[in-house]
């Protein structure tokens, strides 16, 4: 797979000893010398280590200012040709008349230099303050993530008194595991003759000398890519920047408006990047899809802007909304996003810092820990002249693994276009599952509408991201996954299927209770003091109501029927053995079923309901579809997944890391017989010749099996849920194929014909 990296160098930390800083020293003798250095050491007290300090290594505030202020006099010296007079006030000095404001600017440069001159730094800072010890001990090992030290110490003495020795000192990091070092030590007697330790920059790590600091070195991973059977639906992608030449600009405030106008940033932003004083700026990145040649030329009409490609990379999605709530998308992520990252760090993983790109929706945020990769971290001896002396830990690099998707793009890319083609306005929204019931791998999937992943990936505006708030068919909601609704008459074939495992009913089991004007009251199950059960539309009433001409019309009165005669102990038990009692696992999380509210108890009415789908049944479109599936897969629910293997790129191949497998969810949840016996019947809901109610399908290509389903929705019931779940029969694992249409839709024939065409597609 074709990836874009990049290797970003970030801001050092450096430590340096070059500070006023007031210091102070204790002297203590003996033993209790080295140990209680090293024993504060490891309790990371730096203020107690620094009394252990030889005053010579301590540094006197009053002294290192003089000798600053010697450094700054004699470089105003050799600049102004006179020496500056002394204020009144500390650190401060009377500046002639005379003096320009470009020699006071040339002074600065020339003390400055000598401050980092090799004979400066070893004259004045081979000693340190207590605050900069402290303050170099905790940034070096708040940038380590040091966790503990411990150390082990063979002394030396003189015969009377500890004179030195040697011990080994082991920082317990959580990013670099355990570095440990070999350390010397030694003690001088103080004026005083008392004992002291000689400290060095070489006790933090044993190359570290006067005047170096330690510089953190980042080489930052390219994230992972997700790719399905052809093509790249998250990749990685060069960005071009705007780069103007402040001093080239002849009016600043109109080339910011021409940058505002082309891009997403305010114009007040980018007059703040060009007031920074820096000769030349970036004022923000295109991305290769709105670098088009209008919006270069029109920016390179600007003397003093140029666009070139760059090493800086960004996320592109190069369909856009197409499978958006599957992949969702990555963008930079906020403080508080941030620090929950890195509160859940794993062991070998580098914390995350301002301005990285995290997973906030979809695949890219499940999937973070694996699309992020490793960043290559090393700290490095950084020697007063920029030079690195060597290197005190490091990290390897590790690039994001990459995605492989189970969705087939030929089929995904139709299944966008016909929604596109079939749904329309405000009055129609979408979920569409299509999948191998047999391997459990989704081949396409769209929640409609979605949303552009590249708007929220750039940075999406206030105008354009109230848009879809407002849009009442919610665009955000990953309809397949995390909603669930009454699944109606595709629940019927369950009903069928319980009935003639459980012994309830037959294939040929006829209703023969009186049914008037389309109403039937149950009798023999219980007082019923509720409103008469009514039965679906039904194109031909055959003159036998049985399990087939029952499926055939989806007959809402038979369902019933059988339901109750199931009673709730039997049907309760056989949809928990559907797998109702848990939301089926997937790479997503997936909104649990439901059977029964909590607090209801069970009731012949609510029974009877569920016959038919209704009742209190809510179910996910992904479930469903997978439940559906048993019925193609003699009988087990699989596992859906649309994650096929997890890989590395190595050089120009892909490796795998994990590969997923066909899963079993629920097994043999439908008996054969039963299989057997219902197919057919679901295969004349779908023939023309049948009258059914899914006659409209007419695929000629394969032999389908399915069932329709409506469920009313709103008070005023102008609005229905219609369903369609359906699949190919006789067909081998390659070609097997189910489809799922749930569509919320205006309760008119015209609309509710809509599932047929989306459905068709997909089966044939």
């Amino acid at each position: 797979m074709r990836r874009s990296t990049a290797l970003l160098l970030v801001g050092a930390i450096l430590l340096p000893f070059i500070s006023i800083l007031a210091g102070c020293s204790t002297t203590i003798t003996g033993m209790s010398i080295c140990s209680g250095y090293l024993e504060s050491y490891a309790a990371e007290d730096f203020e107690a280590c620094f009394d252990y300090l030889n005053s010579k290594s301590a540094r006197d505030e009053d002294d290192a200012k003089r000798m600053d202020e010697d450094v700054y006099a004699t470089a105003f010296y050799d600049i102004c040709g006179v020496k500056p007079e002394k204020s009144d006030s500390e650190l401060a000095y009377v500046i002639p008349h005379d003096v320009t404001q470009d020699q006071l600017r040339q002074v600065d440069e020339l003390y400055n230099s000598r401050i980092a001159d090799e004979l400066y730094v070893q004259y004045t800072y081979n000693n340190i303050s207590k605050d900069e010890f402290v303050s170099k001990h905790t940034k070096i090992f708040d940038a380590l993530g040091v966790n503990s030290i411990s150390y082990s110490l063979e002394p030396i003495n003189d015969g009377i008194y500890l004179v030195g020795g040697h011990y080994t000192l082991t920082y317990h990091t959580e990013i670099f595991g355990d570095i440990t070092n070999t350390y010397s030590i030694s003690f001088k007697k103080s004026s005083a003759g008392k004992w002291e330790l000689a400290w060095t920059p070489a006790l933090i790590f044993p190359d570290m000398q006067w005047g170096d600091s330690i510089l953190q070195v980042t080489d930052t991973a390219s994230r992972g890519e997700i790719a399905m059977s052809e093509g790249v639906v998250a990749q990685n992608v060069n960005l071009f920047a705007i780069n103007a030449t402040v001093a080239e600009l002849a009016d600043i405030n109109a080339a910011a408006g021409v940058v505002s106008d082309l891009t997403s940033a305010s114009k007040e932003s980018i007059l703040n990047k060009l007031d920074t004083g820096s000769d030349v700026v970036t004022l923000g990145y295109l991305y290769p899809d709105e670098a088009n040649s209008y919006t270069v030329s029109t920016l390179e009409s600007i003397a003093g802007i140029e666009v070139i490609e760059s090493s800086q990379t960004g996320r592109y999605y190069p369909f856009g909304d197409m499978l958006v709530h599957m992949v969702g998308y990555a963008g930079y992520g906020s403080s508080e996003e941030l620090d929950e990252l890195n509160a859940n760090l794993e062991a070998g993983e580098t914390p995350y810092k301002s301005g990285d790109v995290i997973g906030k929706a979809g695949l890219e945020k499940q999937h973070e820990k694996q699309l992020r990769g490793i960043d290559g971290v090393k700290f490095v001896i950084k020697k007063y002249d920029g030079s690195v002396s060597s290197t005190v830990c490091e990290v390897e690099k590790r690039d994001g693994y990459d995605l492989h998707l189970t969705i087939d793009a030929n089929l995904q890319i139709r299944l966008d276009e016909v929604i596109k083609n079939t749904l329309y306005g405000e009055e129609t929204s979408a979920a569409v599952v299509v999948m191998n019931p047999i391997t459990g791998e989704i081949l396409a999937a769209a929640s409609d509408p979605g949303y552009d992943a590249n708007l929220f990936a750039r940075g999406i505006s206030s105008e354009a991201y109230e848009a879809y708030v407002n849009d009442k068919r919610a665009p955000f909601l990953n309809k397949i996954t995390s909603s669930t609704y009454p699944p109606g008459s595709i629940f019927k074939p369950f009903i069928a299927a319980e009935a003639l495992m459980d012994n309830v009913l037959t294939a040929n089991s006829e209703f023969t209770w009186k049914i008037e004007n389309d109403y039937w009251t149950p009798d023999g199950f219980g007082a019923w003091v509720y409103p008469a059960i009514k039965r679906a539309k039904v194109n031909n009433r055959e003159p036998v109501l049985n399990m087939r001409n029952a499926l055939l019309h989806s007959d809402n009165i038979y369902f019933a029927y059988a339901a109750l005669k199931a009673g709730s102990d039997k049907l309760l038990s056989f949809l928990n053995r559907l797998g109702m009692d848990e939301a089926i696992p997937f790479d997503l999380p997936v909104s649990k079923p439901n059977i029964v509210n909590e607090g209801t108890e069970m009731y012949i009415k609510l029974l009877a309901d569920m016959g038919y789908g209704q009742g209190e049944l809510l179910l996910s479109p992904l479930q469903a579809a997978c439940m559906f599936g048993a019925f193609a897969n003699g009988g087990d629910i699989m596992v859906p997944r649309i994650i096929k293997g997890i890989y590395e790129v190595n050089g120009i191949s892909d490796v795998p890391i994990m590969q997923t497998e066909p899963t079993v969810f629920r097994e043999g949840v439908l008996s054969k017989s039963a299989i057997a016996t219902i197919e057919p019947m679901l295969e004349d809901v779908v023939d023309p010749q049948y009258n059914g109610t899914g006659r409209p399908l007419r695929v000629s290509t394969y032999k389908i099996a399915g069932k329709t389903g409506t469920a009313e929705i709103g008070s005023d019931k102008s609005r229905v849920l219609a369903w369609f779940a359906g699949y190919r029969t006789g067909v081998g694992v390659d070609e097997a194929r189910l489809v799922l249409v749930l569509l919320d839709i205006k309760n008119t024939e015209e609309f509710n014909s809509l599932k047929f065409q989306i459905a068709r597609e997909m089966l044939k």
